[in-house]
Formats: structure tokens, sequence, C-alpha cells
């Protein structure tokens, strides 16, 4: 092994000690000193002792006769911990666990980072001791490679077998373990041909035959035996919100491995990865979830903060992430969630929300089992906290040759970006030196680096070094208070952003405006002329931009190129114009998609919403800062529906609460939306006061302007608190008021909301034959007047008063038509109702276990969203619950309830098919 540490360093000085070997001079003047060395090699080697004594404690190296003594525990040499885990790995692979043995072996192979012994290999003391240990290395990457192949991993060691053949060609094992893998992957004639090829080395080298094991496998592989094949072993731990990288990680494996025996460390409960902009944190945090998601019985979550700067968010992040929505601020949802999960939750760009931190000691009180690793410029400083603190990649020595450099990290990762703009890339005997400065000077910073590699399609790296040199030289003495992302990244950044043409630079400082991205057509709106498909293009292939999504793509910058773009329309003195810009392009995008929400289209509208709910989140907060009560109270005035349907309860509470307060004299007809959409959503917590106070208001403001609609849409409202609280008359008189209104009006859609309100309390009343005639009148309006959304709505109360009243067949047809338009909708608090409605069916067909399966997965839809149940169907609610219970018992009830938790959306949508007799996918 390479020796990097100053404990190796003794080792090999015990070695030449007890070896009588000569010790010399310039090698240990070359270790130890940089100025001037000591007179006589006798000298150097008391001081170069006595220096190590002070490293190590006195009682690891002693005195023993004319030399030395070192005392090195197990755990204290690399080689101690490679033997260790080679023997463990070999252990777990032939009890049969491929998976553990693969995890354990890939740690243990990760110490190695050269030959071992380095440059001392050729010293004859060290020669059997090198060899020993390089035999033990290539044994137990045959047995990783065995371990892959166990867990049918056979077409990604493919590769890799033909070039250890190729250095090995006399190892037998390596030619069947290709033959092997070749097989498994389908190929059967390369497997031959590659026992043909070790034949004919065998038998020209060594002048033998392939020995038993080689023939053997040439033979099953002849006969096509299946146990050539691998068995399926059990599936990982889902890993969530993970979105896989497309280049591999470079220079990490040592962190990496030390990060995860962190987690696995039972007590440590939150590991925070810190380090500068740019130095690869959150690649390294996704390369942990994969290599941990095995450790962890409900797998691995990741959470993205880069989009959000409010602390009150990071809940109701980490809730949607996880498939549910928070109840109220003090997330009592998500901490009965977690509770008994055994998860590994990332919280990635921490540093955006760093007041929210004391929230994750509640979250790991509430989940004994829960594991944190969050991710952030800036330690915590909570007390369940361990830091981890990210270094720089290893650099380079200076004068090393291009073979010796290959293997550094930094430049291996320069390299490897530097062949993706350029195939043919090489290090050469001209450039190497130049690559390696290149490193050097930018600190082995991954971001910087990659940018650096990223200019070699256009220059040569010695002109790339050239191009550095004065930058880098002013900002590296910088103020020493200063952070360090503006002292390292900031270079990399500016150095790549002075290469850009003009108006490649103009519209990379206005793409900072964007939060989380952008579509081309946004882009174009906000960005003016510039915005060309040549310089966007550009961007991208420059690495200064990413491209995600292919039916309809987004530009996203990085958090920290974002950063220096804002700086740098801010310096052109732009900003806040670009910010008006912004601002007024996805008010009018918020308005247009507002218009066809509860049409055939809305599903597709609100993913729109949703792919720019940060865009559109930093446009209120700018209007509310810029006092833009136009805009504020607009955007809100339009997102109301999204922030309902799509689960966003608190934020959207919070952002029409703030903008209904702060903007009392905005436009009417938009605070009147503004008030009801408070309402509706107040009313979706059960906060029925406050939701009243709300639809009072709406109604007074659209009393004042004379708009009929609005004020019926209020009467509406208020009667649903009505209903909720109990007080049938008050709701029946307000639903009767509102549908003269929708009657004058000509507004078929409005009426058969209305009706479907009226039918609801005739059915509380007990009124049911009225209230089914109801229902169909409100059904009737519906489908004239094209409303498929009401008409799915109206159709649920209806199926399950049918259902009361002993019919069967019209109700499943009501309700299977009304869950495929929902879930097409994309209405989750609709298709829970729907849900419900369907254990009746359940219920009625015979089949209890379903009914309680589908209850169960109805609750977990309402709590994903922080949606209550309202009092109007309580009551069947708890018809329907008892009735499965009484079936059940107990027990039986509990256990089909969870079931019914834990299946997905469409899983429980394809049971309500089966319910129905027909396939509840939508056409």
């Amino acid at each position: 092994m390479t020796v990097t540490g100053r404990k190796e360093r003794l080792l090999l000085l015990d070695l030449l000690l007890h070896a009588n070997e000569p010790v010399s001079r310039d090698r240990l003047v070359d270790d130890l000193w940089e100025e001037e060395p000591p007179a006589t090699a006798a000298d150097a080697l008391y001081v170069y002792v006595s220096h190590l004594r002070g490293v190590v404690g006195r009682e690891s190296l002693r005195t023993r006769g004319s030399g030395y003594e070192l005392t090195v525990g197990p755990d204290e040499l690399d080689v101690g911990r490679f033997e260790r885990g080679a023997r463990s790995g070999r252990e777990a692979l032939e009890a049969g666990r491929p998976e553990q043995a693969a995890a354990i072996l890939r740690e243990a192979l990760s110490l190695w980072r050269g030959p071992a012994f380095g440059d001392l290999a050729e010293a004859r003391f060290a020669q059997p001791a090198a060899a020993a240990l390089e035999a033990l290395r290539l044994t137990a990457v045959e047995d990783r490679i065995d371990a892959d192949i166990a867990l049918g991993d056979s077409s990604q060691v493919c590769a890799e077998l033909e070039a250890l053949v190729g250095e090995y060609p006399l190892r037998e094992r390596l030619w069947g373990q290709l033959m092997h893998s070749l097989y498994a992957d389908g190929r059967q004639s390369e497997a031959l041909d590659a026992y043909r090829r070790a034949r004919r080395s065998l038998v020209e080298e060594r002048g033998l035959e392939p020995g038993p094991a080689l023939r053997q496998i040439e033979q099953a592989i002849l006969r096509q035996d299946p146990s050539l094949i691998p068995t399926a072993h059990s599936p990982r731990p889902r890993v969530s919100g993970v979105r896989r990288p497309a280049t591999p990680l470079i220079g990490r494996e040592g962190e990496l491995v030390r990060l995860c025996e962190l987690l696995r460390d039972p007590d440590v409960a939150l590991v925070t990865l810190t380090g500068i902009g740019g130095i690869g944190k959150t690649r390294l945090a996704l390369e942990a979830a994969e290599r941990l998601a095995a450790d962890f019985s409900d797998g691995v979550c990741f959470v993205e903060l880069a989009a959000i700067s409010d602390p009150a968010l990071v809940l109701p992040s980490v809730a949607q992430a996880l498939g549910l929505q928070v109840d109220g601020d003090d997330g009592l949802a998500l901490r009965e969630h977690l509770r008994g999960l055994g998860l590994l939750l990332v919280l990635d760009n921490f540093e955006n929300v760093l007041d929210a931190a004391p929230v994750l000691n509640d979250l790991l009180a509430a989940a004994p089992r829960l594991k944190l690793l969050a991710t952030s410029v800036a330690a915590l400083r909570i007390a369940s906290e361990h830091d981890f603190s990210l270094p720089p990649l290893e650099l380079p020595a200076v004068g090393a040759d291009e073979a010796a450099l290959a293997s550094v990290p930094a430049v291996d990762l320069f390299v490897n970006r530097a062949r993706a703009v350029r195939d043919d890339f090489t290090l050469t005997p001209e450039n190497a030196e130049a690559v390696a400065e290149v490193c050097r000077r930018l600190d082995g910073l991954p971001l910087a680096i990659e940018l650096a590699a990223a200019r070699v399609r256009l220059l040569p790296p010695p002109e790339l070094l050239a191009r550095l040199t004065s930058r880098l030289d002013l900002l590296t003495d910088g103020a020493r208070d200063a952070p360090e992302r503006q002292r390292t990244i900031r270079a990399a950044i500016d150095w790549s952003y002075r290469l850009l043409e003009a108006d490649e630079q103009l519209l990379f400082s206005r793409l900072g405006i964007f939060a989380g991205g952008a579509t081309l057509e946004a882009i174009e709106a906000v960005c003016d002329d510039i915005a060309t498909l040549d310089a966007i293009t550009s961007l991208v292939d420059k690495r200064l931009l990413g491209r995600w999504g292919d039916r309809m793509p987004r530009f996203v910058m990085l958090e920290t190129l974002r950063e220096y773009a804002l700086e740098q329309s801010a310096a052109s003195g732009e900003a806040e114009a670009l910010r008006r810009r912004h601002t007024r392009y996805f008010l009018e995008f918020a308005r247009g998609i507002e218009a066809g929400l509860g049409g055939p289209e809305q599903g597709r509208l609100m993913e729109r919403l949703e792919a720019d709910h940060a865009n559109l989140r930093a446009a209120i907060a700018a209007a509310l800062a810029d006092g833009d009560g136009e805009s504020a109270v607009g955007l809100a005035a339009a997102l109301r529906r999204f922030w309902q349907v799509h689960g966003h309860v608190d934020e959207g509470l919070r952002a029409l609460e703030s903008v209904a307060d702060a903007f009392p004299d905005a436009p009417p007809l938009d605070r009147n939306k503004v008030l009801n959409g408070a309402g509706v959503l107040l009313g979706e917590r059960g906060e029925w006061a406050a939701a009243r106070a709300r639809f009072e208001q709406a109604l007074a403001v659209a009393r004042e302007i004379g708009d009929q609609q609005r004020t019926a849409i209020a009467l509406s409202n208020l009667g649903n608190i009505s209903l909720n609280e109990g007080d049938l008359d008050a709701a029946y008189s307000l639903y009767r008021e509102a549908l003269g209104i929708y009657e004058q009006l000509g507004e078929r859609v409005y009426q058969a909301v209305a009706l479907e309100n009226l039918g609801l309390v005739e059915l509380a009343r007990g009124e049911r034959e009225q209230a089914i005639a109801t229902f169909e009148r409100g059904l009737a309006r519906a489908e004239a007047g094209e409303a498929t959304h009401e008409a799915a709505s109206v159709s649920i109360p209806l199926a399950r008063a049918r259902l009361a009243a002993g019919e069967l067949d019209r109700p499943r047809e009501l309700l299977i038509t009304a869950l495929v338009t929902l879930q097409e909708l994309g209405d989750p608090h609709k298709s829970a109702e729907c849900m419900e409605a369907f254990a009746n069916v359940a219920v009625a067909e015979g089949r209890p276990d379903d009914a309680a399966a589908l209850l169960g997965a109805a609750d977990a839809l309402r709590r994903s969203i922080g949606a209550v149940r309202h009092r109007d169907q309580r009551g069947w609610y708890e018809t329907t619950v008892d009735q499965v219970r009484e079936a059940l018992g107990e027990e039986a009830f509990a256990a089909g309830s969870a079931r019914g938790r834990l299946l997905s959306v469409e899983e429980a949508v394809a049971l309500c098919g089966e319910l129905s007799g027909r396939p509840a996918a939508p056409a």
C-alpha cells in the first residue's frame, strides 16, 4: 500500500532497522525536512524518530537494544483494516450473503491508494510483504466480483474482468468469472470464446491445459446449467427522491466508507456533512444513500431544500417527500409517521434553512429508529449533531509523472470530465503537469475542477493554466472572514463566466432569477431577446446550466452558480427590473392555468404549477417585499386551488393570510378569491370559526362589487361551515339562496355544486329519497355543463345514498367513473372520499377485508394532503367502520387498515376497479 500516514512510516522505519538495511538519508530528508537537513544519516534518524515519538506518543515507539520497536494497534494501520475486511467479506460470501459481502469488500478495497508499500516496493525487505498484500488484494477483488455476479450484476463486471484477465492472463479464477458473467449476461458465444482465450494463454505461457474448475465452467455453459444464472435476492429497500447521478463518484471512497461507518453507529442519530460550496457534499450524500439503503428497513428518503429559504417550509418539504402533509406547523402528523420507521432521511442544502435545525431534534426524539444526514455549508449546532467535514480532493505531488498523476483523485476527476467533452483526451508528458497545477490552483474543489475540465474542448491545459493564474492569485489572499465559497468556488465561476460571450454572460446573470429552474418559454419571456436557443445550448454545453426532463424540459442552474448570477445581475443594475419581469411572468402564468382548472386538463395543469412552485413562491415573496399588492394578491388568488388540491395546505394558507392582511385595498375580485381560498384551506384543517370569518369577509367584498357569482360561492361556503357545525337549517337556507343566484345566472356547473350541497343536508335530515332526486339533478346539471369534476363529486354521495337503498350495480358504475375522473384531474381529497364509498361496496359484496384496506388507504391519502374528514362524510364513515369491524373483529380490522395505509394510490385504485368489475385506469 502507498504510505500516507506517519504511523505507517514508523512501521517502515522499524522494518528498515530490523532488516539491517542502510537508511537512505535522501529518503528521510524528502520525507520529513523541507529546510536544511541534519548533517549525517545518524542525525537524520535520531531527529526522525524523536519527531515521530511526538506524533504517536512515547509508548508507541520505544528503544530496544540498538534499535527501535514500534507498537501499533490492529486498527491503526490500513493493512490491518484491509485484512479484516477481506476476511469478513469472504465469510459473508461463503455464508450466502452476497450483498453484505460486496459492501464489506468494497470498503476494504477502498483503502488501497496504489501499489503495496508505494515507492518502497522495490526494497528487498519490503518485497515479500508487498507480494503477500498484492495477492490478498487480488483475492479480495475476485471475492467481490463473485458477490456482484451472485447479485445479478453480471453486465457491470464484464468490462472490469476483461481488463483483469489482460493484466493477469494466467489467473484461472478470473477467466472463470469472466466466462460466468458473460454467460449470465446472455452472451454464451463470448463466454465460450473467453475459455478458448484462457486455454491459449495457459498453454503458451505454462504449457498446461486449463484446470478442472475452468473446464467445469465450460461444460456448465455448454449444457446451459441453470445454476449459472444467479437467483433473485431480496429486493433492496427503496431509495426515494434521489436522482441517480449521471457521472461516477471519483476520489471519495475513503470519505464514503467513513461516512457510512458513522451512520451505521447505533449511537449516532444525526450527521451533518459540512464543507464549502462546490466541494461535493450532495454527490457524496447521494452515494451514501445508495450504499446504506440495505441497512435501513424502510430505506432512504432524499429531501432537496435548495429551492426554499423559509425554515417553516422544512417540515412540509420533508412530509411531501415522504408522501404526507404535516398537520399544522407543529409537524404532529410527520412525527407520528416517522415514529416506527427505520429510515435514513437525507436533508440536502440545509444551510438555506439553518433556523429550522431545532425541529430535527424533535423528529429524532419522536422516532428512535430514524437517522438524519444533512448537507450544509455550516454545522447545524444542535446537541445530536456529528459534524463530518468534507475536505478537498487529494492533490498531486509536485514533480510526479503522468503515470503517478493518473491515480490522484483530483487529476482523475479532471481527466474523466475532460473526456466527456473530448473523448480523445489523455494525460501526456506535455499536459500532465499543467493539469496537475490547474487542480492545485483550484484547491481540489470538485465543482471548480469540473468547470475547468469542460473547457478542454476549446483550450489545451497549458492555456487553461495561464488563464487561471492571475485570477486565482488575486483571490487566494481574500478576507479571512469571507465565506470559503467566495474565496474558491467564486474564482472558478468567475473564470468560467469571463470565457462567455457578452450575450451569454448577460443571459447567465439573468437566469439566476429562476428558483428551481425554468422552462424555455419562461426563460424567453423573462430574459428577453438574448435568450436564444444557441445561447441556452452554449450554457448547457459549458455545464453552467443543466437540462432535466424530456416531455417539458427544464433548465436548472446549480445553486452556487445561481448565487453568482444574481450578484452579476445586481452589479449590472438590472436586478430590480428583472425581478419585476419574473413576478409579472409568473402572475400571468398562474392566471392562465387557473382558467383551465376544473376541466379535463386539470391534472396536467396542476403538475405544471408543481414544477414551478419554487418560482411562484419566489414571485409572491418578491411582490410582498416590493409592496406590489396587485401581483401578490393576484398570484395568491390564482394559486388557491392548487394549494388545496396538491396538499400544500399550510404553505398556501400562510401565503393567502399574508397577502390578505398586507393588502386590504387590493383589486376586489382578487381579494375576494384570496379570502375565499383562505377560508377553504382553514376548513380543510377543521378550523371552522376562522374559516367562517374569512368567508364572511369574502361575501362582503362580493356584495360590495355586485358580483353575484362570487356572492353565491361565499354563501355556499358559509353553508358548508354550518353543515360541519351541525346547523342543518342554516346550511339549507344558505345553499338554497346560492342555488337561486346560480339559476338566475344560468351557471349549470355551480348549480350542480349547490344541488350536491342541498342533497347532503337532506341526507343528514334522513330524507334519502329526496336527496337521491336532488343528487340526480345535480349530476344532470354537471354533465350538461361538461363539468367532469363536479359530475364526479356529486356521484359519490349519490352512489352512497343508492347503496343505502339496497342498490349495487348503479353505485359501482357511478363510483368507478368518478374515481377515474378524479385521478385524471389529480384530486386526492375527493379520491379519498371515493375510496371510502368503495368500502361500502366491498361491505355489500361480502369483502370486509378489502373494505378495511380501502378505509386505511383513504385515511393515508387524506393525511398526505393535510385534509380532515368533513362532517357530512363522518356518518357514512363511522357506519362503514362499525360494519367492517363487526365483520372482521378488532384485530383483523386493524391489520386490514394498516395494510391499506401501505398501499400506493395506484394499488388502491386498482382494488376499487376490481370491486366495480372494470379496470380503474384512466383511458
